[in-house]
C-alpha cells in the first residue's frame, strides 16, 4: 500500500493579527504574523493579511490638499489611517505633524 493517509490542517483559523498560510498540499498550514504594513483584525479568520490602507505620511498629504491630516502608522491589528488634525492646527508637510496656526 504506498499511499499516504491525509490529516486535518493544524490550523484553518488564526487569530488577529495572523494570516494563514498554506504552502501546499503536502506541508501544513501555519498562522503567520502580518508583517510591517499589512494588519488582519478578525477573530478566526482563514485568509491572508491586508495592505494598510495608507502606506505612509506621503499618502495622507498627497490626498489633502487643506492640509489637515496626519497619517497614523498601522500594526498587525490595526489599519493604517489619515486622521484629521484639531482646529487650529494643520499638518506640517515637512514633518507629517499637526502644527498649530
Amino acid at each position: 500500500s504506498g499511499a499516504s493517509e491525509c490529516t486535518d490542517a493544524s490550523f484553518t483559523e488564526c487569530n488577529a493579527g495572523f494570516g494563514l498560510f498554506q504552502p501546499n498540499s503536502s506541508t501544513d498550514n501555519e498562522c503567520r504574523e502580518c508583517e510591517w504594513g499589512f494588519f488582519q483584525s478578525a477573530a478566526k479568520f482563514n485568509g491572508s493579511c491586508s495592505t494598510w490602507t495608507y502606506p505612509d505620511e506621503h499618502a495622507c498629504l498627497d490626498q489633502d490638499e487643506l492640509f489637515s491630516t496626519v497619517f497614523r502608522e498601522g500594526n498587525s491589528t490595526k489599519d493604517s489611517d489619515c486622521v484629521y488634525c484639531e482646529d487650529g492646527f494643520f499638518t506640517d508637510r515637512v514633518s507629517g505633524v499637526c502644527t498649530q496656526c
